[in-house]
């Protein structure tokens, strides 16, 4: 007996290849060769010698190896892919890294060239409404009041641009932080925003509160972004509540709100660049969409946590987690 395993699309091609050698046999038992409904081979047993039948349990011999053979060629044709691919994907992935790179150099390039003419037209907008350039009449010095809180919008915004491109722990200056005298600090300034859209501030925390180490303009940031955003989308006559709290080992520090609310699909999603819950509280409310972002990645970078919790037509409460102790 000979056995011949013949790699080979279809049974015609069987006859068309290996018909020379195959003339040869006095007797043949043809055996296909399936992966998932696919011919991917036929196994051949045959004899040179007359008058030997092929008995049941050749077939079923020559069936269970053909079965096993096939699992094996087709396992290996799946892993060769799977290489394949994956050696595609890291390609890709390279690839992406370098673009993404190029993209936050071209933001960050752009936004240092946005940040100085915008700082000359706030240093000269104010000069002009001392009175140092000269006397304005109402009307002149209510639109240079314009032009300079617009340009600080605009300032404040390249500012995010330019931090979201950096490594954010490489711009700590980390140092023994009383939070609780950084919370009110912030409060104190965000005071006059919160009088104005008529919303009520309330503090709650210790007389101290020691965090390991952080950067005070940091965690001034993280504090003014989130009151800022509470401020932003609370009612008239709404509170926005600002408490600090030991839990353990840690400092919870929360912003509570009574605005519209997020809701709970779009929770995992607020954190995300540029990310707005719809279109038109972007446009009712204006943003940038990059304070949350922010807010993470400085939180983060401190060794902290931040999530948030709210219900839609009741309000939003953000909870930041530091460590308690000295560096």
């Amino acid at each position: 007996m000979i056995a011949e395993l013949v790699l080979l699309p279809h049974l015609k091609s069987l006859w068309t290849v290996e018909q020379e050698e195959l003339s040869a046999l006095r007797g043949e038992l043809f055996v296909p060769m399936l992966a998932h409904g696919q011919l991917l081979a036929v196994l051949v047993l045959g004899s040179k010698q007359s008058g030997e039948p092929f008995l049941s349990n050749d077939v079923t011999v020559l069936s269970t190896l053909a079965n096993q053979t096939a699992v094996a060629i087709d396992n290996a044709g799946l892993y060769q892919k799977l290489r394949q691919d994956a050696a595609a994907l890291e390609q890709a992935n390279i690839e992406l890294r370098r673009l993404d790179q190029l993209k936050d150099e071209f933001i960050q390039n752009v936004s240092h060239e946005l940040r100085t003419p915008l700082t000359f037209v706030q240093a000269y907008a104010e000069l002009m409404l001392d009175g140092t350039l000269g006397p304005l009449t109402p009307g002149q010095r209510s639109g240079l009041q314009t032009v300079l809180k617009s340009g600080k919008r605009i300032v404040s915004m390249v500012n995010d641009i330019i931090s979201l491109t950096k490594n954010e722990q490489d711009l700590l200056e980390l140092v023994p932080q009383d939070l609780a005298a950084l919370i009110q600090k912030s409060v104190e300034a965000a005071r006059p925003v919160a009088a104005s859209s008529h919303v009520n501030l309330c503090v709650r925390t210790p007389e101290k509160l020691i965090m390991a180490a952080g950067d005070a303009r940091r965690l001034g940031q993280v504090l003014d972004n989130l009151m800022g955003n509470a401020i932003k989308f609370s009612p008239n006559g709404g509170e926005v509540v600002v408490q600090a709290t030991c839990v353990g080992s840690e400092i919870h520090l929360t912003i509570s709100d009574q605005g519209i609310g997020i809701p709970t699909e779009e929770l995992p999603r607020i954190w995300d660049r540029f990310y707005q819950v719809d279109g038109s509280t972007k446009r009712r409310f204006g943003g940038s969409g990059l304070g949350l972002t922010i807010v993470k990645r400085i939180v983060e970078a401190h060794g902290g946590r931040v999530w948030a919790e709210s219900t839609p037509g009741q309000g939003s409460r953000f909870t930041c987690a530091f460590p308690i102790g000295a560096p």
